[in-house]
């Protein structure tokens, strides 16, 4: 069964990565919020998902 996205900004960014960084694509989103999100551009969404994923990855490293 396909899981069921939201809004707009979660089901681009859920299918842009891999299901491994999804944790960090709902991290992202709580902290920037879907509202705000949505007035962002793509590529900005993206790096700031990235930037995300390196902070989790220094964190356990």
């Amino acid at each position: 069964m396909q899981e069921q996205f939201k809004t707009p900004v979660e089901k681009t960014l859920y299918s842009y990565f891999p299901k491994e960084y999804h944790h960090a694509v709902a991290e992202w989103i709580s902290e920037v919020s879907d509202y705000d999100a949505l007035y962002m551009h793509l590529d900005e969404m993206v790096d700031g998902v990235k930037k995300k994923i390196k902070s989790d990855n220094k964190l356990t490293s």
